[in-house]
């Protein structure tokens, strides 16, 4: 199938144009609608296909969703008509991940006060919203900027992709031969000296370009089982080893702020403080935020000599958490997912889905199964690379690992149970 498409002269574009489509009739799909609390069928594809299929399409196919993303489709034609930028990307470029951290910690609470997986109007204004910061982004920065810091897609991808089963590999002494410059990754695409710099190599939109026409075949698309990096060469920041972590935080904050608890909070609160409910999540966000800050900050602190050691082996071990995230990713996605079988009602296309989702509790119980192999998914990959990494630092940094789980992840993991034992009480009433 690969072999066939590489000589298609339309490939990647003819994927693009699809995905471009796509978003054009999510828009509209999402428009059509009378009202905010609305369900039409953009709020289905998006909230409830697309997102849950994120986790999945990065596991089965690395970082190719970025070469044909519809967003960054635009974002290279941009590139391409208006080469000129403002300001110097460098900044964002180093930064990138931490600023795409703190916007989806942004996002996270407009969900929460918003509930946007219910409401077709603040959705479109969401992903319009995105549309927007994309256009901003690449005049004044350049393609690169939206993917990098503030695309949570891109976000996920650069945590996940590591895990996933197929992969672009490049011989880098014959990339650093060629002569095409339209392929240097070192000037933007196209050819179009912007006087953007990048400087990191792993640019998905070179590279499938060159797996279509490089002519020494130095690129290739291969499939392997997961992990498939040692972790030490390609992370270079603290951010990029905490970034696992603080994505299950947030996660489990998002939890925490949708249910019922923090709502009965907002209500015993409102007789003693006069405070409106978005300042209300936006506190109980930072204090949640705060306190993960305090842990990992004391652990850091008492490991710092580990660290300074022998920062890849640490970057490794970090690593554990990715397979419980994922995990963790789609158990809230089953959550999520109860929301699917009221809308056979209006949906009578969907209507299948009341005989092929299970009961509630079967869900939640799905839930805490896939969350329980997550924490033993992590504990084998870290024994893994603490039994491959033979110095003395792997039993600290091991012991570090399984902390940050259990007082992030077996957290979630209750927040979970308490959503079960109301359900049963709610039943049993």
């Amino acid at each position: 199938m690969l072999a066939y498409l590489k000589r298609i002269k339309v490939y990647p574009l003819f994927f693009q144009l699809l995905t471009l489509t796509c978003f054009g009739w999510l828009l509209y799909a999402l428009g059509d609608s009378s009202s905010f609390s609305s369900i039409n069928w953009g709020m289905i594809v998006f909230w409830h296909i697309w997102w849950p299929f994120v986790p999945l399409l990065i596991l089965l196919f690395g970082s190719f969703w970025c070469s044909i993303c519809p967003l960054s489709a635009i974002a290279v034609a941009i590139n391409r008509i208006l080469p000129c930028r403002f300001f110097p990307a460098n900044w964002i470029n180093r930064n990138g991940l931490t600023i795409a951290l703190v916007l989806y910690l942004v996002i996270v609470g407009l969900d929460a006060i918003f509930v946007l997986e219910y409401n077709a109007g603040y959705t479109r204004i969401f992903i319009s919203g995105l549309f927007g910061l994309m256009l901003l982004l690449v005049l004044l920065f350049g393609y690169k900027a939206f993917c990098l810091a503030a695309c949570p897609v891109g976000l996920f991808t650069r945590v996940y992709h590591r895990f996933s089963l197929a992969g672009l590999e490049s011989n880098e002494h014959l990339c650093g031969k060629c002569k095409r410059q339209t392929w240097d990754r070192a000037k933007p695409l196209f050819g179009k000296k912007s006087g953007e710099v990048i400087p990191e190599p792993r640019d998905w939109r070179y590279r499938v370009e060159c797996l279509k026409r490089c002519p020494s075949h130095a690129t290739r698309m291969v499939f392997h089982l997961p992990p498939k990096e040692n972790g030490v060469e390609d992370c270079n920041s603290i951010v990029d080893a905490f970034a696992p972590s603080f994505l299950l935080t947030t996660l489990g904050v998002s939890i925490l702020i949708k249910s019922n608890y923090a709502t009965g909070l907002y209500r015993r609160l409102l007789p003693v403080i006069e405070l409106s409910y978005p300042i209300f999540i936006a506190l109980l966000i930072l204090a949640l935020i705060i306190f993960f800050a305090m842990i990992n900050g004391g652990l850091f602190f008492m490991f710092r000599k580990t660290i300074r050691k022998n920062p890849g082996l640490f970057l490794f071990k970090m690593r554990s958490l990715v397979p419980l995230l994922i995990l963790f990713h789609i158990a809230l996605v089953l959550d999520e997912f109860r929301g699917l079988i009221p809308v056979g009602y209006e949906f009578p296309a969907l209507s299948f889905l009341q005989t092929a989702m299970p009961e509630s509790n079967v869900v939640l119980i799905s839930a805490y199964l896939l969350t329980g192999l997550g924490i033993v998914l992590a504990l084998i990959y870290s024994f893994f690379g603490m039994k491959t990494k033979k110095s003395p630092e792997s039993a600290v940094d091991f012991n570090l690992s399984l902390t940050i789980v259990f007082l992030i992840v077996l957290g979630g993991y209750a927040i979970f149970s308490l959503k079960l034992l109301q359900i049963m009480q709610t039943s049993a009433c």
